[in-house]
């Protein structure tokens, strides 16, 4: 008879982890502490594995949508009614539009800028802008390029590749503290109050926002 070995599910982990606190004592702290740590962090790749599944699960669904709006036709007349629904005979020129199922468009500077389809919005070109000229659309060249335009991911993403995106991001955010401090001490060694004091020097606010992984 082969044993059958099963990784333990998030509830087991959880009753493990009541049991490790209940039963900690002086005599075991060491290595009850050591266990309860090994065990949160088998309940973080859990979770990890959950959030990764949930993700990928609705960016598989809008890369099928994203290829049917890829795929879709440049209309050089306006084939939208009022509401940005299509018009039921101008659209019979262009099958791949007629056949989208619940969708619509949005019509400006002689094309169609964006794409409704199931609810899900895509953007069709990139735009650049300079003033006084009129507003130069660039469709994307390719696949890979119009679901980058879009935000979506191309393929899916493995919990190796998250793990090691969180250790890459941790690393960033520790030299960012580091460099706070070291910035915090320069200033201090320039005497940056009385410089201040003095209108010398004056403050600027920046904004800086730090990332963290969902699931650390």
């Amino acid at each position: 008879m082969n044993n059958v070995t099963t990784n333990p599910t998030k509830e087991q982990l959880i009753a493990e982890k009541r049991q490790l606190i209940d039963n900690l004592t002086s005599a075991n702290h060491n290595k009850t502490l050591k266990l309860l740590k090994e065990n949160e962090q088998a309940i973080k790749e859990l979770d990890k594995i959950a959030l990764l599944k949930q993700v990928n699960i609705k960016y598989s669904r809008l890369r099928e949508i994203a290829l049917q709006a890829y795929n879709c036709e440049l209309p050089s007349e306006d084939i939208t009614t009022n509401d940005g629904s299509f018009h039921k005979t101008k659209i019979k020129k262009y099958p791949n539009i007629a056949a989208l199922q619940y969708a619509s468009a949005k019509w400006e500077d002689n094309r169609i800028t964006q794409l409704t389809i199931n609810g899900e919005k895509f953007y069709m070109y990139t735009t650049k802008h300079e003033y006084k000229k009129e507003t130069i659309y660039t469709r994307p060249a390719t696949f890979s390029e119009f679901l980058a335009f879009n935000t979506i991911p191309e393929q899916y993403m493995t919990i190796e590749q998250y793990n090691a995106m969180a250790e890459q991001l941790t690393a960033l955010n520790t030299k960012l503290q580091k460099d706070m401090e070291d910035y915090k001490k320069g200033l201090e060694s320039l005497k940056i109050s009385s410089l201040s004091h003095w209108g010398i020097t004056g403050q600027h606010n920046v904004n800086l926002y730090e990332y963290l992984p969902t699931i650390r």
